[in-house]
C-alpha cells in the first residue's frame, strides 16, 4: 500500500498536479457527468411526454374518424372522408418530426454547453509548460 501511495505521489509530482487539484478535477468531472445524465433524462422525459400526447391524440382522432366513416351511406363519402384524413395526416407527421427534432436539438445544445464549460474549466486548470 505504501509503495502504491509513493507511486501515485511520484506521478502527481511528475505531471505537475497536486492531490487537491486532482480531487477538484475529479469532483468537477463527476458533477459534469451528472449534469449530462440529468440533461439526457430531461430530453428523454420530454420525448416520452410528447409521444404519449401524440398517441392520445391519434387514438381520439381515430375513434372520431371511424365513427364518422361508419355513418356514411355512399362509398364516395367514405373515399372523400379518407382523402381528407390522409391530407391532414401528412401535415401532422411533418409537425411531429419537427417537434421531435426540436427536442433533440435542445438536448444537444444543452450537452454542448455542459461539455464546453468542462473543456474551459480543464484548459484553465492545466499547468503551463
Amino acid at each position: 500500500m505504501q509503495s502504491l501511495r509513493r507511486t501515485i505521489q511520484g506521478s502527481v509530482r511528475m505531471t505537475g498536479f497536486t492531490s487537491d487539484q486532482l480531487v477538484a478535477s475529479s469532483k468537477a468531472t463527476a458533477t459534469a457527468m451528472f449534469a449530462l445524465a440529468n440533461q439526457a433524462f430531461h430530453g428523454c422525459e420530454q420525448m416520452i411526454q410528447f409521444n404519449l400526447h401524440a398517441a392520445r391524440q391519434a387514438l381520439t382522432e381515430s375513434g372520431s374518424y371511424w365513427s364518422e366513416t361508419l355513418s356514411y351511406k355512399a362509398p364516395e363519402q367514405v373515399i372523400a372522408h379518407h382523402t381528407k384524413l390522409l391530407q391532414s395526416s401528412t401535415g401532422k407527421a411533418l409537425s411531429y418530426g419537427g417537434q421531435l427534432a426540436a427536442i433533440a436539438s435542445n438536448t444537444h445544445a444543452e450537452w454542448l454547453k455542459i461539455v464546453g464549460s468542462q473543456v474551459e474549466l480543464h484548459s484553465r486548470s492545466l499547468p503551463r509548460f
